[in-house]
């Protein structure tokens, strides 16, 4: 096989040419899936803040009026969502209403270069004055359900 390797043009030609292809072939995959993942890490972190857009009116008024069932009623929607580790809806000093998915042991979380803070905060403004902060909202994103998310649909590439 080797003295095959030494003196024949063709197999080795065609040896020189299949590395090539192999390396390319691999490149070509590991920069799809890095591309993939990046892409469903900023697709979960989109979601997580529709899911804040889609309950911000009923905040609102739960902050504006601090009805706590309201407000617990909110949280308790939105830690429904897999992708949701916590809520917390804070009114000034006071905490309105908070909920939190337990935390599953042995999962691990990799973050992505140049990751920003895992928690999603947005203020939430009066239902009559635009201008009026009432509260804030906290989200906490279920990182390692994100994680395994944007692997399996990277792996899919």
């Amino acid at each position: 096989m080797m003295r095959l390797f030494r003196t024949s043009i063709v197999f080795r030609s065609t040896f020189v040419l299949l590395t090539i292809i192999v390396l390319i072939g691999a490149l070509f995959a590991a920069f799809s899936y890095f591309t993939a993942l990046n892409h469903e890490h900023k697709h979960g972190r989109e979601r997580m803040i529709d899911l804040l857009s889609t309950v911000e009116n009923t905040t609102s008024i739960a902050c504006f009026v601090l009805d706590l069932t309201l407000a617990s009623e909110v949280s308790g929607g939105l830690i429904r969502n897999k992708d949701v580790r916590s809520v917390k809806i804070i009114a000034g000093t006071k905490v309105l209403a908070y909920s939190e998915r337990k935390k599953i042991s042995g999962n691990a979380v990799i973050k992505m270069p140049g990751e920003r803070a895992a928690t999603i905060e947005r203020d939430v403004f009066s239902p009559f004055n635009a201008k009026e902060k009432v509260c804030r909202i906290v989200l906490e994103p279920d990182q390692a359900f994100l994680q395994n998310e944007a692997i399996s649909s990277a792996q899919r590439v």
